[in-house]
């Protein structure tokens, strides 16, 4: 089997909350330019502060995911800090669940919306599952063996029966 895949796209929340929120940290960052820091205490602490900002911007940026990609044996789930990579036999079973069923997923730990949902999620009709997504619609969840289920957010609708052919679950 040839390599396939597939791409993502950001909604408009991740878009704004990106937006705005980057837009906050550089105000953050140059702010002390602005305003007088006042003694050595001060100008220690907004080093500090920038480098936390700015260390969790480029965590998240690092652990975004940028795109799937089914190849023979297994799916990865590629990211700017590295792939995760499932291999076909751990797959229990795809599924396509209705948005509606997504809805009022909580966030354990993870991204919100800063360059995507990711991190560990849950609700009441899947438990807890780990997202690796770029939007609230369209997704795809795949069960493991182990009991973890990992959502996903293809542009392409067409992945799901993919994955399910290619992990010899059709």
């Amino acid at each position: 089997m040839a390599s396939t895949e597939f791409s993502v796209s950001a909604d408009r929340t991740v878009k704004v909350v990106t937006g705005l929120v980057i837009i906050l940290f550089i105000g953050i960052t140059f702010m002390p330019l602005i305003l007088p820091h006042g003694d050595e205490t001060g100008k220690w602490v907004t080093i500090g502060t920038t480098i936390l900002i700015w260390g969790t911007a480029i965590f998240s940026w690092m652990l975004h995911p940028t795109g799937y990609q089914i190849e023979k044996g297994r799916l990865l789930i590629k990211r700017p800090a590295g792939e995760r990579s499932i291999v076909f036999n751990e797959i229990k079973e795809v599924l396509m669940p209705e948005d509606s069923s997504m809805r009022w997923s909580l966030r354990l730990f993870g991204s919100g919306a800063f360059f995507g949902y990711f991190g560990k999620f849950m609700n009441k009709a899947f438990g807890t599952m780990t997202w690796y997504a770029t939007r609230l619609t369209g997704f795809v969840l795949v069960r493991l063996k182990s009991g973890e289920t990992v959502a996903l957010t293809p542009d392409d609708s067409t992945f799901a029966d993919q994955l399910r052919s290619a992990a010899g679950l059709a």
